[in-house]
């Protein structure tokens, strides 16, 4: 493995410090003589609503400060301890479970926003025109799929059990009276087959790559007495005990103003929708729906714990946890930003000094964990298939997205090992990278020499990148496709000169036909960690 040294900033909150200078000023929360309100947000869209509700509530005397959080711990922890007076960015399953897991004391004052999912054209462009045997698209994780299938049932496509709820699958599935096939694809993989399927059900910001308007191509949506809206609205979260103060009533009103939802539904284009309720209403509909949620957060968790395929490849759930990121959250995040995952053991590549670097994957994305703090006893229990919360520091190193600088991890109840996904036709196309770190295959490449022996006679392969290494040390070779010729890697920390692997490149000759699997490491451009090598069918 090529030596090198990792400069890692520990994130430091430009925020929090704001926070704290703040809270300097005023030490009292809703300090009533102060007619300041601090708000702790993510950016997108809560920042940018609370942007348009600060004049408005200048004109009631009040005074509102916005600060952007890139994580999802550090808001619920400034209102806990006083320093903001409320928080913009979280729905009511994850405020109930932080208040659970953290001893924290937070409740939800109002309903904003939500973002809801939407039934859209595949090759049919009403729902009137579902014919027998018709295939529609919905993704796999379980939110989302419990979600598409809600939506589809209000519908009238399919029924579900009773008791389905926000823990749904296709097993639950009672009533399907056109034999409707439903097409369980990884989220980002939806939207990719709207041309080969009747309809797609997807939420708002994988409708807006598929190129659909939300407001205007939607055949239906969620609606906000709808039990997934009711359940996964963003709320403005206060500390329990200023839920009714004047400050509170003052910001909660406001974002629920006309002008706000004009706003919203202007800017938006459908993706996020004003949550509409009932005043007298909304405080016990509020508590059936956290009620609602908390439980079926429980069983969603007991369904994953419990559930146990037949063949280890295959996961029924994978509901990430509460203030864990999404694939797609992780890989919007800044570099040196504090990353929270949960993902499976895939791969092991070493362990030394009680840190290990590994290879894991969800149903969605990889991620690539370097130098994790571990113990010997704890990494012996890290095989592949593994459930793994982690955090850490999101990091880059010659282009290799990885975990660095990580602060914890914990083994959680879960197992999952992915199949290898066919890129071959993607090696030269910028798409390649959106599978960075994921297992991998590559079918038909030919062995191209790697460089020349001492005597000036090409070799198919090398010990270490520049030849010179001896048995043991990473091999490297290359390989060519469609006339592009491309630098694989055998990793001799991942898999030794005494694997099957490694031998079988060592047996290479130059012009052989192979196929190949592994992880698509990446340095300075594709630089996959190959683990498996046969002769090409």
């Amino acid at each position: 493995m090529k030596e090198r040294k990792m400069i890692m900033k520990k994130l430091v909150s430009f925020g929090l410090s704001l926070a704290l200078a703040a809270s300097a000023l005023s030490m009292t929360a809703f300090a009533e003589e102060d007619k300041t309100i601090t708000v702790a947000a993510s950016a997108t869209p809560h920042a940018e609503i609370l942007e348009q509700a600060k004049p408005l509530l200048k004109e009631q005397g009040w005074d509102l400060e916005v600060t952007v959080f890139d994580d999802y711990v550090q808001p619920n922890l400034v209102v806990e301890s006083g320093d903001f007076d409320a928080n913009y960015f979280q729905h009511i399953p994850y405020l109930e479970n932080f208040n659970e897991e953290q001893g924290t004391h937070l409740v939800n004052a109002g309903g904003i926003h939500y973002e809801p999912f939407g039934i859209y054209p595949g090759t049919k462009a009403s729902l009137d025109e579902l014919e027998d045997g018709d295939v529609i698209a919905v993704p796999n994780d379980t939110t989302n799929e419990a979600r598409a299938l809600l939506l589809l049932e209000a519908n009238g496509v399919i029924k579900l059990k009773e008791d389905a709820g926000l823990t749904a699958t296709v097993k639950d599935i009672e009533e399907n009276p056109k034999n409707v096939e439903i097409q369980e694809l990884e989220a980002a993989q939806v939207p990719r087959v709207k041309d080969e399927v009747a309809f797609v059900v997807l939420n708002g910001n994988y409708a807006l790559e598929a190129g659909f308007s939300v407001a205007k191509d939607a055949i239906a949506y969620e609606t906000s007495d709808s039990e997934a809206a009711k359940t996964y609205v963003n709320v403005i979260a206060v500390k329990e005990g200023n839920e009714d103060s004047d400050a509170t009533k003052a910001l909660v009103g406001v974002l629920k103003s006309d002008e706000i939802k004009q706003y919203i539904n202007d800017t938006y284009d459908g993706a996020v929708i004003p949550f509409e309720d009932s005043a007298d209403e909304a405080e016990s509909e509020t508590e059936v729906a956290s009620e609602e949620a908390t439980e079926a957060a429980t069983e969603t968790v007991s369904e994953a714990a419990e559930t146990e395929t037949e063949e280890a490849t295959e996961v029924e759930t994978d509901v990430k946890g509460e203030g864990v990121m999404t694939h797609e959250e992780y890989l919007a995040a800044d570099v040196d930003a504090e990353v929270v995952i949960e993902t499976y053991v895939q791969a092991k590549q070493s362990w030394w000094e009680d840190k290990a670097t590994i290879y894991t994957q969800d149903k969605d994305g990889a991620y690539f964990i370097y130098n994790m703090p571990c113990s010997e006893e704890e990494y012996e229990k890290l095989v592949p298939g593994t459930k793994i919360k982690v955090t850490g520091y999101k990091a880059e190193w010659s282009g290799e997205i990885e975990v660095a600088d990580v602060e914890s991890f914990e083994i959680e109840d879960g197992e999952y090992i992915a199949k290898p996904l066919d890129v071959t036709d993607l090696l030269g196309k910028d798409e390649l990278i959106d599978h960075q770190n994921e297992l991998v295959s590559f079918k038909g490449m030919t062995v191209e020499a790697a460089g020349q022996d001492a005597d000036g006679n090409d070799v198919p392969f090398l010990y270490n990148y520049d030849g010179s290494g001896s048995e043991g040390d990473d091999l490297y070779f290359n390989v060519s496709y469609n006339g592009e010729t491309y630098t694989f890697t055998v990793e001799s920390y991942l898999c030794d000169k005494d694997t099957d692997v490694y031998k079988a490149v060592e047996a290479l000759q130059i012009g052989d036909k192979i196929d190949m699997e592994g992880f698509l490491y990446w340095y300075e451009g594709v630089n996959p960690h190959i683990t498996s090598v046969t002769a090409a069918e």
